[in-house]
C-alpha cells in the first residue's frame, strides 16, 4: 500500500486527475462500446472482467515488485498500465471485430469466436514477444518496467482468451 501512497503523493494534481479520467474512460467507454456494437451480454461481461483483471494485475504486480523484489517504482512504471490496457483493448477489439463481421451469417456460433480468439491470442503473444525483444538492449532502469509490461500483457492476453472460452458456450 505504501507504493500507491508514495506514487499518489509524488504526482501533481494534473497527473492525478488525468489518470482518474483515463481509468474511467477505459472502464466505461470500452464496455459501453462493446455493448453498443454487439448487444451481446457475454462479450460485455468478458470485456468488463478483462479490464478489471488487467487493472488488478497491474496494481498487484507493482506492489509485489516494490515489496518482494525491492524495486524502486519510478516514473517509468507509469507506462505499465498504458501498455497493458492497450494490449487488452487490442484483445477486446479483435474479438468484437470478428463478432461484428460474422454474427449475421447463418452458420455462426460462439465456438467460432472462441477459435478466432485463440488464434488472435497466439498472434498477439508472438507480436508482443517480438516487439518487446527489441528493448532487450536498454538500461535496467527501463528494461525492468518493459519486461514487467510484457509479462502482464501476456497474462492479460491469455486471461482474456480464457474468459471468452468460459463465457461463450
Amino acid at each position: 500500500m505504501e507504493i500507491i501512497i508514495n506514487l499518489w503523493n509524488n504526482w501533481t494534481v494534473y497527473e492525478k486527475w488525468t489518470t482518474l479520467v483515463l481509468i474511467l474512460i477505459v472502464l466505461l467507454a470500452i464496455p459501453g462500446l462493446v455493448w453498443l456494437f454487439t448487444k451481446n451480454s457475454k462479450l460485455l461481461l468478458g470485456a468488463l472482467l478483462s479490464l478489471v483483471i488487467t487493472g488488478t494485475l497491474v496494481a498487484v504486480g507493482l506492489i509485489v515488485l516494490n515489496q518482494a523484489f525491492d524495486f524502486a517504482i519510478t516514473y517509468t512504471y507509469k507506462l505499465v498500465p498504458f501498455i497493458t490496457f492497450f494490449i487488452n483493448i487490442l484483445c477486446i477489439g479483435t474479438t468484437v471485430g470478428y463478432f461484428m463481421q460474422n454474427h449475421r451469417h447463418k452458420d455462426f456460433n460462439p465456438i467460432l469466436v472462441k477459435e478466432e480468439a485463440f488464434k488472435d491470442a497466439y498472434r498477439l503473444t508472438l507480436s508482443c514477444i517480438l516487439l518487446f525483444s527489441g528493448f532487450a538492449v536498454l538500461t535496467p532502469s527501463i528494461l525492468i518496467p518493459i519486461l514487467f509490461s510484457l509479462g502482464i500483457s501476456l497474462l492479460v492476453i491469455w486471461i482474456h482468451y480464457l474468459l471468452l472460452k468460459k463465457l461463450l458456450k
